[in-house]
């Protein structure tokens, strides 16, 4: 494995501090964590090797943050910014609830998004060699509001996606739409229930883009080797195909300077 950067947890411990909600509003509509907040998050972010350089070989991804969520801390999208700040937000809350090294290892057993931290109110788990922040309270639990409450309804109304689900994932909608009729649903249980879905839709996307780029990568490495294996750009290409294999966007960006590639080499030298 490729050495660890330092676990740069000081980016969310103001947050922590000051008990500031990412994605919550306030009755007048306005976000209760100012954009500016969330653009130096973002900032700090992007600037944290611990966070986005790939240094979990063999994990898939092998950086913390999943390429889509590191993507839309570059968004110009201001929601999209903040969405990606929060995703990172509930890692970080992970990694010091898990230990570092225990969360490794959930990365290399595949980040089953079901397997959650049983409980915010629990003393961090301390892993020797690291220090990490004192334990934070959470108590509140605020009103569902009526944009969590129409995201959880429509992911339980989708029949197709929902029977792809785990069943412990289709579980746990199903019983949130009984507490939704009941009123018994907290906001931020809908927001924890809404963000393991998505870390388990991209995951699921990410599958179903490889099941068809990773034959395309095979046919079109093994079509430049057997007829430009004399080019030096061919090999390094096909080398380059090997070493993303598991990376569906590179493997996109790839595959088309692969044909680009071919379609020079393959016109006659004047």
């Amino acid at each position: 494995m490729s050495t660890m950067p330092k676990f740069a947890m000081q980016i969310f411990s103001q947050v922590r501090q000051d008990q500031v909600h990412l994605t919550m509003k306030n009755p007048d509509g306005s976000f209760m964590a100012t954009q500016d907040l969330i653009d130096e998050l973002a900032k700090s972010l992007l600037a944290s090797k611990f966070y986005t350089d790939p240094w979990l070989v063999g994990c898939v991804p092998e950086s913390v943050l999943f390429e889509k969520v590191i993507d839309g801390l570059k968004s110009e999208d201001p929601l999209e910014r903040r969405k990606s700040v929060n995703l990172a937000y509930n890692a970080e809350f992970r990694i010091i609830k898990m230990g570092v090294e225990p969360f490794i290892e959930w990365c290399r057993n595949g980040r089953d998004p079901l397997e959650i931290v049983e409980s915010a109110n629990d003393e961090p788990s301390i892993q020797r060699g690291f220090n990490l922040i004192p334990n934070v309270k959470y108590t509140s639990h605020s009103r569902l509001s009526t944009e969590t409450r129409t995201a959880i309804e429509k992911v339980n109304a989708n029949s197709k996606l929902f029977l792809e689900m785990p069943e412990s994932l289709r579980e746990r909608f199903s019983k949130a739409n009984e507490d939704i009729k009941s009123s018994q649903l907290s906001e931020e249980f809908g927001e924890l229930l809404l963000e393991i879905f998505e870390q388990w839709r991209l995951g699921r996307k990410q599958i179903i883009d490889l099941s068809k780029l990773i034959p395309e990568a095979i046919d079109q490495r093994e079509e430049m080797l057997t007829n430009y294996s004399y080019s030096a750009v061919a090999v390094a290409h096909t080398a380059k195909l090997v070493a993303y294999i598991t990376n569906p966007k590179m493997l996109t960006k790839l595959l088309k300077e692969g044909i680009a590639i071919q379609m020079k080499l393959a016109i006659p030298d004047a």
